[in-house]
């Protein structure tokens, strides 16, 4: 989940002061997340695209 990711990172940047290499694994949780996610939401935008046009113009 995202928010766990986002979560840890705040927790220990800002709560307990740790350094950046010592949340750097949290971020690139989180940022890894955001790519697949990413990856996911344009095939998803190039299929429905597809569909309707197929639909409306065909």
């Amino acid at each position: 989940m995202p928010m766990t990711y986002g979560l840890e990172a705040f927790r220990g940047s800002v709560l307990e002061g740790s350094s950046p290499i010592m949340i750097s694994p949290s971020l690139w949780k989180l940022t890894l997340t955001g790519i697949v996610y990413f990856i996911i939401g344009s095939i998803s935008i190039k299929k429905m695209e597809k569909k309707i046009l197929e639909k409306h113009f065909s």
